[in-house]
């Protein structure tokens, strides 16, 4: 049994020896992918003001509420990239009418988060999408798509925090003054009383503000001001659209974070527990198994005499 114990010692000591870089350097590449069966929801509220097409007026400050479900296509998806279709909805919390809508088709490398062009997309994107590359890093001055230029702008690090128990670190992107469409638009609002309509420029500016959980470089949290207006074509009678901010509400938050621990440690062990734990725990086994199996073996004694057994005597 001794024995037995010993060769068994000995043979998993050394699987884990010199199978544990197998983990690191062959199955770590294989598991650290973003996975393409995502099924999500996201909620983030805010206040704003926002120009109603009804009244033609400004509505607000009031609360507003932007909502996100993620849905993975993985019939679309492949080895490589990862295609998920968003549907957003942002309204108002008073009246629950509807702001604006959109949907999204993202084609997304696994590893590094960045935009393909392929499997469907729509409309066409650039830069980070859905999350950040596997190994996030601070030093990296990273290029972020923002939804509503459909354009990508850099996004620097500015900070660490713990987001949900899980360390994180904070990016901000900022969206300059940008022209994202020209438009028909009432004369009178643009100070052309004289014009039932005129062609207006439509301008965007955004700061987008992420929590990124740097291991596996997904978006822990993420929150974003931005404002939208118009002007006549000379840069005149300038209108606002749009004046939001909005942050992901705490429960949103510890949902995205519960999915990411799961990850996060499956990610662990394969990459860092098991291929240092492994070898040293293997070693232990190796001395042990040697100890139990060249240790001398005790010689086996023989009792010829016992209860019940005949002895002979010599006379006397």
């Amino acid at each position: 049994m001794r024995r037995t114990f010993g060769y068994i010692a000995l043979v998993v000591g050394l699987d884990l020896i010199f199978l544990a870089p197998l983990l690191r350097w062959y199955s770590y590449p294989r598991v650290a992918k973003a996975p393409t069966d995502v099924s999500n929801t996201s909620i983030s509220d805010g206040t704003g003001s926002y120009f109603s097409a009804s009244t033609l007026q400004l509505v607000g400050p009031v609360p507003l509420r932007n909502v996100s479900v993620a849905k993975g296509e993985p019939q679309a998806s492949n080895h490589d990239v990862a295609v998920i279709s968003i549907f957003t909805r942002t309204y108002n919390v008073q009246t629950g009418g509807d702001i604006d809508y959109t949907q999204d088709i993202y084609a997304m490398d696994r590893v590094s988060g960045y935009a393909v062009h392929c499997c469907g997309e729509r409309p066409r994107h650039v830069g980070l999408t859905l999350k950040f590359p596997f190994g996030t890093e601070k030093t990296t001055t990273y290029q972020f798509y923002d939804s509503t230029a459909h354009l990508a702008f850099p996004t620097r690090y500015v900070d660490s925090e713990t987001v949900a128990g899980l360390k994180s670190y904070k990016f901000v992107s900022e969206v300059p003054p940008t022209l994202i469409e020209t438009m028909g638009f009432p004369g009178y609002l643009l100070n052309h009383p004289d014009q039932p309509n005129v062609t207006a420029l439509r301008y965007y500016q955004a700061t987008t503000t992420l929590w990124v959980e740097p291991f596996t470089g997904a978006i822990l949290k993420a929150g974003q001001k931005s404002k939208q207006w118009v002007t006549d074509t000379a840069g005149n009678g300038q209108v606002t659209l749009a004046d939001t901010d909005f942050l992901n509400t705490p429960a949103s938050v510890e949902d995205t974070a519960r999915q990411i621990r799961t990850k996060f440690t499956q990610l662990k062990a394969v990459r860092d527990w098991l291929p240092i734990g492994g070898p040293l725990f293997g070693v232990l086994l190796v001395a042990l198994s040697l100890l139990v199996l060249l240790r001398p073996r005790k010689p086996v004694s023989t009792t010829l005499a016992g209860p019940g057994s005949i002895r002979a005597e010599t006379p006397a």
